[in-house]
């Protein structure tokens, strides 16, 4: 008989006898360690997501994008002929 795996009322048995189910290499034992392994995961990170920050005011600052100088074709081909006669 096959136990629901993702019924957690019910601990999980060995189907194999195994007297440890922590220690077990069966398949099923396997599955139901990482099962639970990642529950515990998804659960921890659920809280810090919706944990409090501790402040008062929301944590949504504005970045401030950097100005970029818009240049046409001929003056960037300008500046990187004055550039290269600087390096060489």
């Amino acid at each position: 008989m096959l136990t629901d795996v993702f019924d957690k009322t019910k601990p999980h048995r060995c189907p194999l006898g195994h007297p440890n189910p922590e220690a077990c290499p069966c398949a099923s034992c396997d599955t139901a360690r990482r099962f639970a392994k990642s529950g515990a995961a998804l659960k921890r990170a659920t809280e810090k997501n919706f944990a409090s920050t501790g402040s008062l005011v929301p944590a949504q600052s504005a970045t401030v994008e950097p100005v970029q100088i818009q240049e046409t074709s001929r003056e960037k081909i300008e500046r990187q002929r004055q550039e290269r006669m600087k390096q060489s």
